[in-house]
């Protein structure tokens, strides 16, 4: 399948997720990339591993793991390393927050 009919399904999942169905957007854009996960093609995965293995990003073991893992495996390791990198950003955000109200300058703004 072509990836712009992917990408236009997953759109589709996601707005009528959230207008019609009344889904959480989170729910929706989970729900979303579970059928991306699902619609891609193998020979998609294995180009993708192989690119990655080519530029030394990944092991040989990796982009096996990679390709014989399933739709709803790629989306956990790609949801759990996202919030990985979010927390960073979170956690100093915090600490200025924290700064600000300590300091008073929260009052003021």
């Amino acid at each position: 399948m072509h990836p712009a009919v992917i990408l236009v399904i997953a759109m589709a999942i996601v707005v009528l997720g959230i207008l019609l169905l009344r889904l959480h957007a989170f729910l929706a854009l989970l729900l979303a990339a579970l059928t991306v996960a699902m619609l891609t093609p193998q020979h998609r995965l294995e180009a993708f591993a192989e690119k990655d293995l080519a530029n030394s990003k990944i092991t040989a073991k990796q982009a096996a793991d990679f390709v014989d893992s399933t739709a709803a495996e790629r989306v956990a390791k790609a949801f759990g390393s996202t919030c990985a990198s979010i927390a960073i950003v979170i956690a100093m955000a915090s600490i200025i927050g924290k700064c600000l109200l300590d300091s008073g300058a929260a009052d003021r703004i």
